[in-house]
């Protein structure tokens, strides 16, 4: 009798705090323009319904356009994971965070994507490869959300975060983005499948930038962590051109097991914050004291290449 009553009261439970969750953020999502209010959208997804999967998910985007040896090739040119990888993660988080947390427009906004312009300009870095790191951006969080996450997103949403990501390419001065979501996507997909391959690069930038997680575990432990990675970014031409070995079945089914068992106490036991999750404001290793947008990044010899200049023209425009 009691167990019943008990298993009645965590069922009541869960069911409240679900509809909870359904009626305040979300609902507030779905009364904004996803053009319009495309900031707000994006503010809300990360920082009340779902800080730490969008955190993870542009995380694994990014290890997946390491996959890629033209963009590896700068990257290791660049140094930044080689030399001082748990700050180029930092830098390269509190720098995502900055663009998304204040509005295109606000100041620290405009103060981050000038600081990434900057970057960018020293290098020659081809049009392209612009293109697929926005492309996973744009469509990578949605999927590790659909996945991994207590619920997916709506299609406002998603047309929200292409809204806002396609506004971010323009203002970093890529070219030929597509008007069309779904052409966009099919483009990525034409695009990983023609210049994913495995490189020596690829597997230099992968370790340097899993290397400060990796500290933290002990030795005998680092396969594990790498196969769980791979399980998480699901994409097998990634691993492959990265040099990694296929997980485990042990491994994928436990993990696999941890994240569904999250979904689900997230979903049925967690209110949403009321609180808004400020990334940029969690205290880093690398600035215990705080940080100056001015200092994140590297700082190349500018290099005076057609692209170069055209990121220049965009960074003195904002």
């Amino acid at each position: 009798m009691m167990r019943g009553i008990g298993a009645g009261m965590v069922v009541a439970v869960m069911t409240r705090s679900s509809r909870s969750r359904t009626m305040r953020v979300a609902g507030r999502i779905a009364t904004l323009d996803a053009c319009a209010d495309r900031d707000e959208i994006l503010r809300l997804l990360g920082q009340h319904e779902f800080p730490s999967e969008l955190e993870l998910a542009l995380s694994l985007a990014l290890l997946r356009t390491f996959a890629v040896p033209s963009i590896s090739t700068v990257l290791a040119e660049a140094k930044g994971f080689t030399d001082d990888p748990m700050k180029r993660y930092d830098d390269t988080s509190l720098l995502l965070n900055e663009v998304m947390e204040g509005g295109l427009d606000g100041e620290r906004s405009r103060a981050a994507t000038r600081r990434i312009n900057e970057m960018h300009a020293g290098y020659d870095i081809h049009n392209d490869d612009m293109l697929f790191v926005l492309s996973t951006f744009v469509f990578d969080p949605a999927r590790f959300v659909a996945r991994h996450g207590w619920r997916r997103f709506t299609e406002h949403e998603e047309a929200a975060g292409w809204e806002f990501w396609r506004a971010v390419g323009k203002r970093m001065g890529i070219r030929e983005i597509p008007i069309d979501r779904e052409e966009f996507r099919a483009w990525s997909t034409r695009y990983a499948d023609e210049r994913i391959r495995p490189a020596a690069t690829n597997e230099i930038i992968a370790e340097a930038a899993l290397s400060p997680l990796l500290r933290f575990v002990p030795k005998p432990l680092h396969r594990v962590v790498w196969e769980a990675i791979w399980v998480l970014l699901d994409d097998d031409l990634t691993r492959v051109a990265c040099d990694g070995a296929p997980p485990r079945p042990v491994v994928r089914a436990t993990v696999l097991a941890v994240m569904d068992a999250r979904r689900l106490v997230v979903r049925h036991l967690f209110r949403e914050r009321r609180r808004p999750y400020v990334q940029s404001n969690r205290r880093r290793m690398t600035y215990p004291t705080g940080y100056e947008i001015s200092e994140l990044g590297t700082f190349p010899s500018p290099r005076r290449t057609s692209s170069a200049r055209v990121r220049a023209d965009v960074n003195r425009a904002t």
